[in-house]
């Protein structure tokens, strides 16, 4: 599944602006573009400038920012916890067999417990759904074009009534016909139980002079 640095410089390039461009619209010097754009986190500010850096981008490129932000944490490595190689263990402490069996009981009560709150609040929540292309109100020249985006687990998506195949990682992607002037593409993702997550992009298709 691309990335959040894929998803901007596809979106820079669709709307055909160079780096310099973006610098002087968002004030984000151009290296740290390129360093965002090929992933390279290692080579940027603090991980609470870059976030800064991400959604003055996915409102300079209209992509939606709470998304950009899930997709930029998913993305962003992992910070590396410090294990402890001699843990502080009181010699006071006496642990039984009984006490073993009722913490893993208590153990697999909370993981049962969690799994199936879990599945409920999936159930009843609307499904996530993320546009990635085309861009906010892109101008093209292409009659066919290429849409994507992904969306939660379980759910199916259509747009503009056309239903899009979903890979196994959530990933959609199908092709649009586009009529000359403006056109509204309207996706729609449904949960199993039937609750919808909608969003809207505008694209003007330019008539061949």
């Amino acid at each position: 599944m691309k990335g959040i640095g894929d998803i901007f410089r596809k979106n820079r390039l669709a709307a055909k602006q160079t780096l310099e461009d973006v610098e002087m619209a968002t004030k984000i010097k151009k290296e740290f573009i390129v360093s965002i754009e090929k992933g390279k986190w290692r080579e940027l500010p603090p991980k609470p400038v870059v976030m800064g850096f991400v959604k003055n981008l996915a409102g300079h490129y209209g992509i939606d920012q709470p998304k950009a932000m899930a997709l930029f944490r998913r993305d962003y490595p992992a910070k590396k916890e410090e294990v402890n190689p001699k843990p502080d263990i009181s010699l006071g402490l006496k642990w039984g067999p009984r006490a073993t069996f009722v913490s893993a009981l208590a153990l697999v009560a909370l993981t049962v417990l969690g799994y199936l709150g879990y599945q409920f609040f999936e159930f009843r929540s609307p499904p996530d759904l993320a546009v990635i292309s085309p861009a906010s109100q892109l101008v093209t020249e292409e009659r066919e074009l290429v849409v994507e985006g992904s969306v939660g687990k379980g759910a199916t998506v259509t747009v503009n009534g056309q239903p899009a195949e979903i890979g196994d990682d959530g990933g959609f992607e199908t092709v649009i016909n586009l009529s000359p002037g403006v056109n509204e593409l309207v996706f729609i993702a449904k949960s199993r139980s039937g609750l919808e997550t909608r969003e809207t992009r505008t694209v003007l298709l330019k008539s061949e002079e």
